[in-house]
């Protein structure tokens, strides 16, 4: 594995501590990554996204040197996928099954949980391009007195919900779950599903975005 130093760091640390085989991302979820806005050219031509060999390009060579491969670029839909394209051991393969919040305080169950486990009783918190996200709560999906998921398609209240094009995961149907007790702060949040991470999102107010209506 090639050691990466440049502008587009924070994309290959969180490459190298991922722990799934592929992870289909968004640009803005790339973004998140980066901490910085992806230039014009990104969302304009698909080349940007190419596996250049020739490490003419800062970029690519970023995912190249953590060992991964772009494919399924769509800028239509402003998605790809990052597949892991070599064999390597990664330095943070810990707590993938989590979701974790950058905040220290112990959180209560998750609304639609059968049995809640107390942050305490977690193992360590997860790491990803170098900051740590602390254990919030295990979440399920809000259930029926049946005990299946809940299904929502709150995409139908838009007028143009017919027209509008949507990512390949905007369709839905969709589930709800909440974290409560979580604190009215902007911050960076990540769930996983064991063993990878699904998603990384950001809100000016965790304790809203996460509840009590739900997510």
């Amino acid at each position: 594995m090639d050691e990466y130093r440049g502008k587009y760091t924070p994309l290959f640390r969180h490459l190298m501590e991922f722990g799934g085989k592929q992870w289909p991302a968004t640009f803005a979820e790339v973004e998140v990554v980066l901490g910085f806005p992806l230039p014009k050219s990104a969302r304009k031509h698909s080349a940007w996204w190419a596996n250049e060999q020739d490490g003419q390009h800062s970029h690519a060579r970023a995912w190249l040197a953590a060992g991964w491969r772009t494919s399924e670029v769509s800028l239509a839909a402003q998605t790809l996928v990052f597949e892991r394209a070599l064999a390597a051991s990664t330095p943070a393969k810990r707590g993938r099954e989590r979701g974790g919040l950058p905040s220290q305080s112990e959180r209560g169950p998750a609304r639609g949980m059968r049995e809640a486990v107390p942050a305490a009783e977690t193992a360590e918190p997860l790491t990803l391009g170098g900051q740590t996200f602390q254990f919030a709560a295990h979440v399920s999906p809000e259930a029926g007195p049946d005990g299946k998921p809940l299904e929502e398609m709150p995409q139908q209240r838009y007028r143009d919900a017919a027209s509008a094009p949507l990512n390949r995961h905007g369709h839905g149907p969709f589930c709800r779950f909440s974290v409560p007790g979580l604190p009215a702060t902007p911050g960076v949040y990540a769930v996983t599903v064991a063993p990878a991470l699904v998603y990384v999102g950001k809100a000016k107010d965790l304790q809203r975005r996460w509840g009590p209506s739900g997510y």
